[in-house]
């Protein structure tokens, strides 16, 4: 559905509904299908418009993983710097930002298109491998087992990809019992009916 009733007049508002528009086409038709001129069109912009703001497709679609990346670092780092308890704390706040969910739909459906651009585009993958070397380092608190908590990370992968994509549905007390056994594995906790008591969490 194009957005043209939606048309900012600010530079940065415009410049969100074209990335926007570029999730919008790449959910429904595919990252190939993208093109500047279906990106004005599906804006309701000119496409000197966005050749303004965006020289490229590539521009287009790195722009969409500076941003959301960057969002994701900064709930991890507000988790992190809220959390006690230092063994796990980094895992532990990987873990709870990604499973916090998408703000609204239209989030949602920026990171599905930056999910299907990585397919086809090397250059996003290497970009998105540095950022996860760099985002995932090892915790270092003393008694930190980095097996335990590398599986905490791949499940809080697997667990975010769900939601993405909405191929696995867990009630409300599965998700609870999920993420307080990876929490407590965090803390090197392996047994189901060890105490953990979760981390308050930042405002």
């Amino acid at each position: 559905m194009s957005t043209a009733h939606r048309r900012p007049k600010q530079p940065e508002q415009l410049r969100q509904q074209l990335l926007q528009a570029t999730a919008e086409l790449t959910v429904a038709k595919g990252a190939p299908a993208v093109t500047l001129d279906a990106v004005a069109r599906q804006a309701g912009v000119s496409k000197g418009g966005l050749l303004h703001h965006f020289p490229s497709k590539q521009a287009l679609f790195e722009q969409l993983f500076e941003g959301l990346l960057g969002e994701f670092d900064q709930a991890v780092h507000a988790r992190a710097s809220a959390d006690p308890e230092p063994r796990g704390r980094a895992a532990r706040a990987y873990l709870m930002a990604g499973a916090q969910g998408f703000g609204d739909g239209a989030e949602q459906q920026r990171w599905m298109a930056l999910v299907a651009a990585l397919i086809g585009d090397p250059a996003l993958r290497t970009r998105w491998r540095d950022w996860d070397a760099a985002a995932c380092a090892p915790d270092t608190a003393p008694g930190e087992d980095p097996t335990l908590l590398l599986i905490c990370r791949l499940a809080a992968d697997g667990l975010w990809l769900a939601d993405l994509l909405g191929n696995r549905r867990l009630d409300a007390t599965q998700r609870e019992a999920v993420l307080a056994r990876l929490q407590a594995f965090t803390q090197g906790r392996t047994c189901p009916d060890a105490p953990f008591t979760a981390p308050s969490e930042s405002p």
